[in-house]
């Protein structure tokens, strides 16, 4: 099971957040460099796929 989230943070609230024992790094993208970045896993990329997103209940 995959539970996501959507943050709306501050530069601040952002710099704070820190790696824990599952996440050796946090990046910051935006939707268009996330979807190309190789580095993204193709599971997270999902979560900002139109096609995906259009099945999705408000």
């Amino acid at each position: 099971m995959v539970l996501a989230y959507r943050l709306h943070l501050n530069a601040a609230q952002a710099a704070a957040l820190q790696p824990d024992s599952q996440h050796g790094e946090l990046r910051w993208f935006d939707v268009e460099t996330l979807r190309r970045d190789p580095q993204v896993h193709e599971n997270s990329r999902a979560y900002f796929d139109d096609a995906v997103l259009s099945t999705r209940i408000p």
